[in-house]
Protein backbone atom coordinates (compact mmCIF):
# COMPACT_ATOMS: atom_id res chain seq x y z
CA UNK A 1 0.00 0.00 0.00
CA UNK A 2 1.69 3.27 -1.21
CA UNK A 3 0.61 6.95 -0.36
CA UNK A 4 2.48 9.48 -2.30
CA UNK A 5 2.56 13.40 -1.84
CA UNK A 6 3.65 16.44 -3.73
CA UNK A 7 3.24 20.09 -3.77
CA UNK A 8 1.41 22.06 -6.43
CA UNK A 9 2.63 24.90 -8.69
CA UNK A 10 6.21 24.38 -5.87
CA UNK A 11 8.43 25.37 -9.19
CA UNK A 12 6.11 28.81 -9.20
CA UNK A 13 7.25 28.72 -5.46
CA UNK A 14 10.87 28.46 -5.59
CA UNK A 15 11.58 30.81 -8.37
CA UNK A 16 8.99 33.92 -6.62
CA UNK A 17 10.97 33.37 -3.26
CA UNK A 18 13.22 30.61 -2.24
CA UNK A 19 13.67 31.85 1.13
CA UNK A 20 10.27 31.57 2.17
CA UNK A 21 9.75 28.39 0.28
CA UNK A 22 12.37 26.70 1.82
CA UNK A 23 11.40 27.12 5.19
CA UNK A 24 7.42 26.35 3.89
CA UNK A 25 9.19 23.06 2.17
CA UNK A 26 11.12 22.05 5.27
CA UNK A 27 7.12 22.09 7.76
CA UNK A 28 5.23 20.70 4.73
CA UNK A 29 8.08 17.73 5.15
CA UNK A 30 7.67 17.91 8.97
CA UNK A 31 4.03 17.68 8.90
CA UNK A 32 3.94 14.99 6.54
CA UNK A 33 6.33 12.61 7.97
CA UNK A 34 4.76 12.95 11.43
CA UNK A 35 1.60 11.80 9.90
CA UNK A 36 3.23 8.82 7.93
CA UNK A 37 4.76 8.29 11.13
CA UNK A 38 1.75 8.01 13.39
CA UNK A 39 -0.25 5.77 11.48
CA UNK A 40 2.32 3.26 10.78
CA UNK A 41 4.02 4.18 7.17
CA UNK A 42 7.61 3.94 6.05
CA UNK A 43 8.66 6.51 3.97
CA UNK A 44 11.28 5.53 1.55
CA UNK A 45 11.63 8.06 -0.74
CA UNK A 46 11.81 11.80 -0.87
CA UNK A 47 11.09 13.10 -4.91
CA UNK A 48 11.52 16.49 -4.91
CA UNK A 49 8.92 18.31 -2.69
CA UNK A 50 6.91 14.66 -2.37
CA UNK A 51 7.40 11.89 -0.36
CA UNK A 52 6.27 8.26 -0.83
CA UNK A 53 5.79 6.39 2.03
CA UNK A 54 4.62 2.41 1.98
CA UNK A 55 1.74 0.86 4.45
CA UNK A 56 1.00 -2.26 5.90
CA UNK A 57 -3.26 -1.73 5.60
CA UNK A 58 -4.96 0.88 3.12
CA UNK A 59 -7.15 2.46 6.16
CA UNK A 60 -3.63 3.46 7.88
CA UNK A 61 -2.60 5.32 4.58
CA UNK A 62 -5.75 7.04 4.13
CA UNK A 63 -5.55 7.78 7.90
CA UNK A 64 -2.20 9.46 6.80
CA UNK A 65 -3.41 11.12 3.92
CA UNK A 66 -6.26 12.61 6.05
CA UNK A 67 -4.54 13.27 8.66
CA UNK A 68 -1.82 15.40 6.51
CA UNK A 69 -4.43 16.97 4.58
CA UNK A 70 -5.73 18.77 7.64
CA UNK A 71 -3.27 19.79 9.62
CA UNK A 72 -1.29 21.24 5.85
CA UNK A 73 -5.13 22.84 5.28
CA UNK A 74 -4.78 24.58 8.83
CA UNK A 75 -1.04 25.53 8.63
CA UNK A 76 -0.59 29.39 8.75
CA UNK A 77 1.38 29.40 5.39
CA UNK A 78 2.46 32.82 4.09
CA UNK A 79 -0.27 34.68 2.35
CA UNK A 80 1.99 34.01 -0.76
CA UNK A 81 3.03 30.42 -0.33
CA UNK A 82 0.30 29.05 0.82
CA UNK A 83 1.36 24.96 0.27
CA UNK A 84 -1.26 22.85 -1.74
CA UNK A 85 -0.24 18.73 -1.21
CA UNK A 86 -1.66 16.54 -3.58
CA UNK A 87 -2.15 12.88 -2.62
CA UNK A 88 -2.56 9.87 -4.43
CA UNK A 89 -2.75 5.83 -2.23
CA UNK A 90 -2.80 2.62 -4.63
CA UNK A 91 -2.36 -0.91 -3.30
CA UNK A 92 -0.94 -3.98 -4.67
CA UNK A 93 1.90 -5.78 -4.60
CA UNK A 94 5.26 -5.20 -5.77
CA UNK A 95 9.36 -6.23 -5.03
CA UNK A 96 11.32 -4.51 -2.29
CA UNK A 97 14.93 -4.10 -4.21
CA UNK A 98 17.91 -1.97 -2.74
CA UNK A 99 16.20 0.20 -0.65
CA UNK A 100 13.41 0.64 -3.27
CA UNK A 101 10.43 -0.58 -4.62
CA UNK A 102 10.13 -1.44 -8.40
CA UNK A 103 7.04 -2.65 -10.13
CA UNK A 104 4.03 -0.71 -11.45
CA UNK A 105 2.50 -0.19 -8.09
CA UNK A 106 4.55 3.02 -7.65
CA UNK A 107 4.42 4.12 -11.20
CA UNK A 108 0.52 3.98 -10.57
CA UNK A 109 0.79 5.41 -7.80
CA UNK A 110 2.74 8.58 -8.88
CA UNK A 111 0.36 8.93 -11.84
CA UNK A 112 -2.58 8.51 -9.65
CA UNK A 113 -1.57 11.56 -7.36
CA UNK A 114 -0.57 13.45 -10.61
CA UNK A 115 -4.17 13.18 -11.17
CA UNK A 116 -5.04 15.03 -7.81
CA UNK A 117 -5.85 18.89 -7.13
CA UNK A 118 -4.20 20.65 -4.17
CA UNK A 119 -5.45 19.56 -0.81
CA UNK A 120 -6.92 16.06 -2.53
CA UNK A 121 -6.74 12.56 -1.86
CA UNK A 122 -7.46 10.34 -4.80
CA UNK A 123 -7.69 6.71 -3.60
CA UNK A 124 -7.67 3.42 -6.07
CA UNK A 125 -10.61 1.44 -6.83
CA UNK A 126 -7.84 -1.36 -5.18
CA UNK A 127 -7.23 0.55 -2.09
CA UNK A 128 -10.70 1.94 -1.47
CA UNK A 129 -12.05 -1.47 -1.43
CA UNK A 130 -9.49 -2.63 1.35
CA UNK A 131 -10.29 0.55 3.52
CA UNK A 132 -13.82 0.06 3.23
CA UNK A 133 -13.29 -3.60 5.27
CA UNK A 134 -11.91 -1.32 8.05
CA UNK A 135 -14.85 -0.80 10.49
CA UNK A 136 -12.45 1.66 12.50
CA UNK A 137 -12.14 4.08 9.54
CA UNK A 138 -14.09 7.16 9.14
CA UNK A 139 -13.98 8.82 6.17
CA UNK A 140 -15.61 10.99 3.60
CA UNK A 141 -15.93 9.05 0.05
CA UNK A 142 -16.76 10.67 -3.30
CA UNK A 143 -16.42 8.96 -6.38
CA UNK A 144 -15.30 10.51 -9.18
CA UNK A 145 -15.60 7.82 -11.55
CA UNK A 146 -12.83 5.31 -13.34
CA UNK A 147 -10.04 6.85 -15.20
CA UNK A 148 -7.14 4.42 -16.89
Amino acid sequence: MFLFTDVVGSTALWEQDPDVMRGCQARQFEIVRSAVRACGGYEFKQVGDGLCAAFASASKAVQAATELQRQLCSEPWPESHALTVRAGIYAGSCEFEEGDYIGPLPNRTARLMGLAHGNQILVSESAYQLALSDPGLTADWKDLGRFE
